[in-house]
């Protein structure tokens, strides 16, 4: 169907002020920035600059807007033929017209006549239509113009299809897939145009046999009409054909639109217009054929392209507007795409134990310690039947094929933003389009600003304040010294408005149902824990908020930023972490570390916003197309030990009762380093392994409220002098330590419903298990300072080295570890690699069952912590490993060694009962939110400002992205822009659903009698095609060939079997067959011994295993898979003696 904001000349509105009157309007009297669409609700200009707002009900021709008014409106309502801008006098003139019609003649009769005089009107050859357009000037004239062809149907006759699954031969289409489809097949019976129609009211019945004898039925009566011809009549005259029938649909047609009421007149309306088009149509096609000149062909072809990819349903108010129907199919592909394309009918699960005919044996019969000979599980629908591709899902978008200025924009603001690019970049791409006369393309950056933000403002989007850093005070104006304490060293922070940035997240279309989703899929996935009953205790439209805070540097050595950052809990992973779903609470830009009285003041104005935004506040949502009230809470934070000590306002993590989560006063642990004259003293706070106090809300309090009454007298005395005060300031700071715990004041943070003190501080798995504990344990084992330990590994560095050599990991890890020998310039990322992928080969080296029981039980604890969800059971035996490491650790390595970070591992039990997972509070989130925040900011001065102008602009032009309306030509190209997960390796070869390589010989492959290029090859009958690499979703596949030698494979794979069990092998060869099906050759691997296959360690008479690492070895299975099969790719260890160990990461989420 034609975009309506191309085609359409006039509009049927309903005024505002007055819904009993009508009028038709040209559409060139709008006001609207938006296009129109039904629905809208606008303002008009008339005769003399009146305004008047209006809601529009039907687009189209001059000629079409009046029929379908006159048969909309009943006598007691008023429709204004004329044009509504027209003076005065020929107002007068016009209205007395139609009130002649309306005594004279029924409105069935109007559109008979109307449909009459338009089918004596389109005979006129293209030439005559193109002068008469030209030379006709009269507003009023109803003649037909080149729109008119191209006039699509009326909303209300396009026909829902509901096909009879009882007899086949009866499959009805309906009419406005026939007309968009081939013009050859457009119904001219009444039968065909009310066939769908029969089988939707029939289908609405609960009891089949009365479904059949309504069928029955109504195609007895169908029967009767075979030679009635639609194009011919009119709503008057198919009623008296068959009064009943028609009432029958039109019971449908408000069946289907409920709630919404469609009126007799609306009815009518639709299916007298609908037979006139009919006629129109059949004319449209007569005058394209005769046309001779190659510029009317042309247009033809262009009309007919745009018919194609430019459905869309259009209706009146009262009916679901085209963006609800586009909404509504949408939601439905995105909730039954992998019931669709992971598990079609012909591509069961259920059916993959099935074996082909040559080889009739159940895989639950195989036993591979009996097998002598290769045995291929495998079905005919893996030999034979192709994936559907993805493509054949998406819905069809009513897209623009002319560009504006507008999308031009946003997508280079989305090209600055994803390549990093800065305004003077962007200024002299603007001169070089402009000088290739690309006249559309925005002159400069600030065009590109204007058109993304008419009449942008920064200063509205937040609010500046200057903060004392001694006593937290706070002015919006500028200070040099504070008014309260006279210190001169003033903080500047900008508070950003949340609500706002919020508004402009719901108004991306797509975003407040994918929060929607995520809500239900936490409630199941984190029923455990304190997360998942809170997202049961709050309202339907209400979700939950993360925040973080932390310091990142500059361009500038001398500033940094200090941004408050807040995510979306209900966010699916990594989306959440995207720069256009971060919200910025504030920042605060500066050469120094913030005190704990600037942040706490920072926090107290966020809170004001956090509080309103808990109470609920009305929003639009662009999903919804309405506006609703939706609440907000903010239940958790996570960051590391420094920030997180400023937020919560207590003493840093070194200092007397520096643990954050306990009542652990520390202890203090004098030491020397070195000997002789080299000798230097030390003094270090230590943290033994003792059972303490934990902190909870109802403590905090208590302790805030008693240093509250106690530091009253000390503030109350400022009568002294300023040495004096200084001197009473540092004999009561050890008193006042002791007094309040650790704590420095109280947090406004915790005021919040759902954030109490304790609990809502997070820990973090970043700084405080990889590159923290696990650091510190790598430090001692291999650093030359303890090389005379016993249980120093610093001697076997080189024998662990070749082992980690062996350790094959995918190539979509984010980092792989370096050499042990570079251990101290190890990121965070090389840390969590190497825990998980290559602790096995460092235990090999271990002699030391102590120490092999230390690293098993970490390992275990995290991998289990770490998993994609938690239980009950899990944290429990989560919290036993992890305090069975400490307390080994501290007997191994001694006191001296029993940092804050070792002392933490007893509180991570306690964030997996309230989020869930390590990897759903994760701050290697957060680190990389911080760094692309940064990397948009390119200037020398005001990063705070550039920053917050970069944000809205991006945003915004990510919600001009995802409307429906942008052109298909600059949406692939931003979607490319921002895909995150896209390959480096791109291949143009597209079949069965995958990207495929350039073929490999055969020869590659082992050719003789029992390899494996014979083996696959005898299971299809034509010559395959061999290939070492594809892609299927962003995700890279390589064969065993490929991998071999190398430090990166992505061949170890784990893939779904019956019954939803899960399997692990080595992809051995990627085929495709004549039949354009792609297929992965893999050989099974099995346990070495039954029950042998997971590393158990005792602690305490107790056994456990660890987890995510299995001991296997290749056998003689083989399984013929589709790619989609393919759950999880694994790191692997292939060792001598036919040995492969693989090595899982513990989840998907956090890892890519």
């Amino acid at each position: 169907m034609p975009n309506h904001v191309e085609t359409a000349s006039h509009c049927l509105v309903r005024w505002e002020d007055d819904v009993n009157q009508f009028a038709i309007v040209d559409t060139k009297r709008s006001k609207s920035v938006s296009p129109l669409k039904i629905g809208l609700t606008t303002c008009f200009e008339g005769f003399q600059r009146e305004r008047r707002r209006g809601t529009i009900l039907f687009l189209g021709s001059k000629k079409d807007c009046c029929v379908y008014g006159l048969d909309l409106a009943d006598d007691d309502r008023h429709v204004n033929m004329y044009q509504w801008s027209a003076p005065p006098g020929l107002r007068e003139e016009s209205e007395e017209i139609v009130q002649t019609i309306r005594q004279s003649t029924s409105s069935f009769k109007r559109t008979i006549s109307t449909m009459s005089s338009s089918s004596s009107s389109s005979t006129t050859t293209g030439t005559k239509q193109k002068k008469k357009k030209v030379i006709n000037n009269n507003p009023n004239d109803d003649g037909p113009t080149t729109k008119d062809k191209s006039m699509p149907p009326p909303p209300l006759a396009s026909t829902i299809t509901i096909y009879d699954t009882f007899n086949a031969s009866d499959k009805c289409v309906s009419e406005s897939q026939q007309s968009n489809s081939n013009n050859k097949h457009q119904s001219s019976s009444l039968v065909t145009s009310n066939c769908s129609t029969t089988n939707s009211i029939t289908s609405s019945s609960t009891d089949i046999n009365s479904l059949l004898e309504e069928i029955k039925v109504l195609r007895e009566k169908l029967s009767s009409m075979d030679s009635v011809d639609l194009k011919g009549q009119s709503y008057t005259k198919l009623k008296a054909i068959n009064p009943e029938l028609m009432d029958n649909i039109y019971k449908y047609v408000q069946y289907v639109h409920a709630p919404k009421i469609i009126t007799q007149g609306e009815f009518s309306g639709a299916i007298s217009l609908r037979s006139r088009h009919l006629v129109d149509q059949d004319k449209n096609k007569e005058n394209s054929s005769t046309a001779s000149t190659k510029k009317q062909h042309q247009k033809y072809l262009k009309n007919k392209k745009n018919t194609e990819h430019q459905q869309r349903l259009s209706s009146p108010k009262e009916m679901p507007s085209p963006a609800t129907h586009y909404r509504r199919r949408n939601n439905l592909l995105r909730k039954n795409y992998w019931k669709t394309t992971i598990l079609p009918s012909n591509l069961s699960r259920k059916s993959t134990t099935d074996t082909s005919d040559a080889q009739q044996l159940p895989a639950e019969q195989i036993d591979s310690t009996e097998l002598n000979s290769a045995t291929v599980i495998t079905n005919k629908d893996d030999l034979h039947d192709s994936c559907k591709s993805i493509n054949d899902l998406s819905p069809t978008f009513n897209r623009h094929f002319l560009l504006t200025s507008r999308d031009i924009a946003a997508a280079v603001m989305i090209y600055k933003v994803r390549r990093l690019q800065n305004n003077k970049d962007i200024d002299s791409l603007c001169k070089l389009f402009n000088a290739l006369s690309v006249n559309l393309f925005p002159k400069s950056m600030k065009a590109i600003e204007r058109q993304l933000h008419p009449d942008f403002d920064l200063n509205k989007f937040y609010k500046f304040y200057r903060i004392c850093s001694n006593c937290g005070a706070y002015d919006s104006n500028s200070m040099f010294k504070c008014k309260s304490c006279n210190d001169a060293l003033i903080f500047k922070f900008y508070l950003c408005s949340i609500k706002q940035q919020i508004q402009q997240l719901l108004s991306i279309f797509g975003f407040f149902t994918r929060l929607k989703e995520e809500k239900i899929n936490n409630i199941n996935l984190f029923s455990s824990t304190k997360y998942g009953e809170i997202l049961r205790e709050i309202e339907v439209n209400a979700f939950t908020l993360m925040i973080s805070f932390d310091g990142v540097s500059t361009g500038n050595k001398n500033l940094s930023l200090w941004p408050f950052t807040m995510i979306f809990n209900e966010l699916p992973i990594p989306e959440r972490r995207y720069l256009e779903n971060i919200l910025i609470a504030g920042i605060i830009p500066t050469g120094k570390k913030p005190t704990n009285h600037v942040v706490q003041t920072c926090l107290q104005l966020i809170y004001e916003q956090l509080i309103t935004l808990e109470l609920g506040q009305e929003f639009f949502i662009n999903d919804l197309d309405q506006r609703a009230v939706i609440h907000f809470y903010n239940i958790a934070s996570c960051t590391d030990k420094p920030a997180e000590a400023l937020m919560a306002n207590v003493v840093l993590y070194n200092a007397e009762y520096g643990c954050p989560k306990c009542f652990h006063a520390g202890e203090l642990y004098h030491g020397q380093r070195g000997s002789g004259a080299n000798a230097v003293t030390f003094t270090i706070r230590v943290y033994p392994f003792v059972d303490c106090e934990l902190r909870t809300q109802e403590k905090y309090i208590q302790i805030v409220q008693q240093l509250t009454n106690r530091l009253k007298p000390i503030n109350n005395n400022s009568s002294c002098t300023k040495k004096k005060t200084v001197s009473k300031k540092t004999k009561k700071r050890k008193e006042k330590k002791i007094a309040h715990f650790g704590h420095l004041g109280s947090c406004p943070l915790t005021k919040l419903k759902y954030f109490h003190y304790g609990t809502s501080f997070l820990t973090d798995s970043l700084h405080t298990i990889y590159a923290g504990a696990f650091k510190q344990l790598l430090h001692l084992l291999f650093h030359s300072e303890y090389r005379n330990k016993s249980w120093s590994l610093f001697t076997k560095i080189t024998q662990i080295d070749e082992s980690l050599t062996l350790v094959q990991t995918p190539s979509t890890t984010q980092r792989r570890f370096r050499s042990l020998k570079f251990i101290s310039k190890y990121k965070g990322s090389e840390y969590r690699c190497l825990f998980h992928f290559g602790l096995t080969s460092l235990v090999r080296h271990i002699n030391d069952n102590g120490l092999k029981n230390l690293l098993f039980s970490f390992v275990s604890a995290i991998n289990l912590a770490s998993s994609n969800y938690v239980t009950d059971e899990t944290i429990e035996i989560v919290e036993k490993l992890l305090h069975y490491f400490v307390q080994r650790f501290e007997e191994i390595f001694g006191i001296r060694h029993m940092s804050s970070n070792i002392h933490s591992l007893l509180h991570v039990h306690q964030g997996l009962s309230v989020m869930g997972p390590l990897w759903f509070y994760s701050t290697f989130s957060f680190e990389g939110i911080d760094k692309d925040l940064v990397s948009t900011v390119h200037g020398t001065t005001e990063f705070a400002k550039q920053l917050i102008r970069q944000h809205i602009l991006y945003r915004d032009s990510l919600v001009l992205h995802k409307h429906e309306s942008y052109p298909l030509i600059l949406f692939t190209f931003n979607e490319e822009l921002l895909d995150r997960k896209q390959s480096n390796i791109h291949y143009k070869n597209f079949v069965d659903s995958c990207f495929l390589s350039n073929p490999v010989s055969k020869d590659l492959y082992d050719t003789s009698e029992n390899g494996i290029a014979t083996r696959v090859q005898s299971l299809f009958n034509d010559d395959l095609i061999f290939y070492h690499i594809l892609i299927i979703s962003g995700v890279l596949i390589k064969t065993t060939v490929t991998a071999y030698g190398k430090l990166v494979a992505d061949s170890c794979i784990s893939f779904s079997f019956a019954d939803d069990q899960v399997k692990y092998g080595l992809i051995r060869a990627i085929v495709q067959s004549k039949k354009n099906t792609v297929r992965l050759f893999i050989e099974e691997l099995v346990e070495i011994k039954p029950g042998a296959s997971k590393i158990k360690f005792n602690i305490s008479n107790n056994q456990y295993q660890v987890p995510n690492i299995l001991r296997l070895r290749p056998s003689t299975i083989f399984h013929l898979k589709h790619p989609k099969f393919i759950l999880k790719k694994n790191a692997c260890i292939c060792e001598p003696g036919n040995r492969v160990t693989v090595l899982e990461y513990p989840n998907l989420k956090d890892n890519s």
